[in-house]
């Protein structure tokens, strides 16, 4: 209330004016309000009292920092924009630095613009442009132009004869550039060797399909990435950025929303292939995965799962196992008496201990699995392989008990094999069929999650 008095009594001295007479009038009301004690009006008092206040109350201004136009020469301002250091100077080499808080040149004279990294530069944003404003005496906007900031050995502007009478504004425009998100979905083989994997799900990029493994987007945004797998087939290892429940997932990969530190992300997927398991037995067997609830097999009835990394099986039964389908380097066994039976435990793993044959006894027959991929091709020849007398090609399930074999024939003339097949009945062979050899293939032998070529079995030459 009394801020409002004393605002009331300024008004009224300054219609009055401020002379002594009217602060002595006006005195038994500042008495009667005790405005006196208020001390913004002891300010104001000390304030008449020294001279700072004009004649007419104000505080004076004695310079408005106006300056006038050198003979010849138009004013060029500078925009600023806080996320850019720019220096400007009159010469490509920036010897000549501009002073922008107060810039004059003459007709002839260019402008340099220079970018300088600060220690808090954002990689992600960058200089654009220069937005060139022309203005008239009063002010007014004239035109406006714009020059392109990728070439800072061009100047930006250089003072024609003819000026604007208001003179030159000079704008730095910058823009965030674009981040690029890539994607990436692959395997651990036996050996630890990373192989990329292809159709065995799909990405989406804040829910829209992604058709490439990587995508140009604003650097600005937070992506926000899934990953959709063919869990039919495939089965979730790991990814990163890391998921913080990985056993939790079973077909789809969220990750959170990410935010661009630098010009680019990167997210993966570690996928495997189920691993198969198939026994029989010659008593009848009790079967748990996991948790899961118990399975009764009867005698000489085969049971069969898909497991991965993690899973438990445990077989409870008096009698003997027999593995039909097992590759044991995923597999860890143990076994121990329980009530008159043998209880086995088998864990899955990427390296498991391949000790199921030791552990399940002379009972156990094993037949090993082995997933390779096929690749037929060769140059100078047509190669084709086939398990038990059918063409196969890609990628493979094969079991050890199969039958594979490769054929290769020469389809260009000018070469031939460069071994010769061994013996008599090779020296024949050769003079039949010299464009033309089989070969059988022991999976068995061959590394599981690997590229099997026919390249590696045959050696062409040209004839001489």
């Amino acid at each position: 209330m009394k801020r409002i008095i004393i605002l009331g009594l300024i008004c009224l001295f300054l219609l009055s004016g401020c002379s002594a007479e009217t602060v002595d009038t006006l005195s038994p009301i500042l008495q009667f309000t005790n405005v006196e004690e208020d001390g913004d009006y002891q300010k104001y008092i000390d304030m008449l009292s020294n001279g700072k206040l004009n004649a007419e109350g104000f505080y004076p201004i004695e310079n408005s920092g106006y300056q006038e136009a050198p003979d010849g020469k138009v004013q060029v301002t500078f925009g600023k924009n806080r996320s850019l250091n720019i220096s400007y100077s009159t010469d490509e080499k920036g010897e000549n630095p501009i002073a922008v808080s107060s810039c004059w040149l003459s007709p002839g004279e260019s402008i340099y613009a220079a970018l300088r990294d600060t220690p808090n530069s954002n990689a992600l944003y960058s200089l654009s442009e220069f937005r060139i404003q022309e203005y008239d005496a009063d002010g007014k906007l004239l035109q406006e132009e714009t020059r392109s900031a990728e070439n800072d050995s061009e100047p930006i502007l250089t003072i024609p004869e003819t000026c604007p009478e208001g003179g030159y504004s000079i704008l730095p425009i910058g823009q965030y550039v674009s981040g690029s998100i890539r994607t990436e979905v692959y395997y651990t083989d036996s050996e630890g060797n990373i192989c990329p994997l292809s159709n065995t799900g799909t990405w989406k990029l804040n829910g829209t399909p992604l058709t490439s493994q990587e995508v140009e987007v604003s650097s600005v945004s937070k992506p926000a990435l899934t990953y959709t797998i063919d869990s039919e087939n495939y089965f979730f290892v790991s990814s990163d950025p890391k998921m913080p429940d990985p056993t939790a997932i079973t077909d789809t990969v969220s990750f959170l929303p990410a935010e661009f530190t630098g010009d680019s992300l990167q997210f993966s997927v570690e996928l495997h292939s189920y691993i198969p398991l198939e026994l029989t037995f010659d008593e009848p067997a009790v079967i748990t995965v996991n948790s899961g609830s118990e399975q009764t097999v009867e005698k000489n009835k085969p049971w069969s799962q898909k497991l991965r990394y993690g899973d438990q099986v445990t077989i409870v039964t008096t009698g003997h196992c027999k593995t039909v389908n097992c590759d044991p380097h995923y597999f860890t066994a143990d076994k121990s008496p329980t009530d008159g039976a043998i209880q086995y435990q088998l864990t899955v793993s990427a390296q498991g201990n391949d000790n199921i044959e030791e552990i399940f006894g002379s009972g156990t027959e094993l037949i090993s699995v082995r997933n390779v991929t096929l690749d037929p091709s060769m140059d100078h020849a047509s190669c084709t392989f086939e398990l038990d007398g059918k063409p196969v090609s890609g990628r493979m399930e094969l079991n050890s008990d199969q039958e594979l074999t490769l054929t290769c024939k020469i389809t260009e003339d000018g070469w031939r094999f460069a071994e010769k097949s061994e013996g008599i009945g090779g020296f024949f062979h050769d003079l039949i069929k010299k464009k033309e050899r089989t070969i059988s293939i022991s999976i068995s032998d061959l590394g599981n999650d690997s590229a099997v070529r026919a390249s590696d079995y045959f050696n062409l030459v040209e004839e001489e």
